[in-house]
């Protein structure tokens, strides 16, 4: 519950984040623009429209500080992606959820383990930027859908060497590889932009349209 909690509330602050960035870029660049036009073309409505578009980009800057969307962000991935972390450990038996483990406290059952690492988990966060804001409990099907989890696996039953590399390594290499590709062509992109946008905007200022 802990886990879908703070990841479900981790991605909707992803998208809040990325939202604000790009639209304080966006404003930035048509703020730029219009000042270029006034400049040529005049006008009292094209004047007001140079004053504030900077007014609201300063408006959603502030909003976007005032949220701390991107560091409640990633304060909450990371606090949900320990909660995993430990949820396998409970689940593989290893680290102090061990039958032997030299750190487990004499006459604590696991199941009391792992409650008290979610517990101090939850505690640490809570004294972070996250306190700040709502933290509106999942209220979706248990266990919460993860990448990379079969269908059948109820989140929590024990899991020997084989079963825990197919769900959580394999699973974690396939991930970052489609990644790191999917990445990788979007830089390629940008790159290739950045070259052709560099390229017309020297044309232009050759024939005399440096607006």
């Amino acid at each position: 519950m802990l886990f879908a909690t703070y990841d479900r509330l981790a991605i909707a602050l992803r998208r809040s984040f990325e939202r604000f960035q790009a639209s304080i870029l966006l404003l930035g660049v048509l703020a730029t623009l219009l000042a270029l036009v006034h400049d040529v073309v005049g006008g009292v409505g094209l004047h007001w429209l140079v004053v504030a578009a900077p007014v609201v980009i300063s408006v959603l800057i502030a909003l976007a500080n005032r949220r701390a969307a991107g560091r409640r962000w990633v304060l909450l991935r990371a606090a949900a992606e320990s909660i995993k972390s430990e949820i396998y450990r409970y689940r593989t038996g290893s680290g102090i959820y061990a039958e032997s483990a030299p750190s487990r406290p004499d006459g604590a059952g696991r199941q009391l383990l792992l409650t008290r690492q979610l517990e101090a988990v939850e505690a640490t966060l809570m004294q972070t930027d996250v306190s700040g804001g709502p933290l509106t409990p999942y209220d979706g099907p248990l266990p919460p859908a993860i990448h990379g989890a079969e269908a059948g696996d109820d989140g929590l039953s024990p899991l020997d060497a084989e079963r825990y590399v197919d769900m959580r390594l394999a699973d974690q290499l396939s991930y970052y590889r489609g990644k790191v590709a999917d990445l990788d062509r979007r830089r390629a992109a940008l790159q290739l932009l950045t070259i052709v946008a560099g390229g017309v905007g020297t044309l232009l200022a050759a024939s005399g349209l440096e607006i």
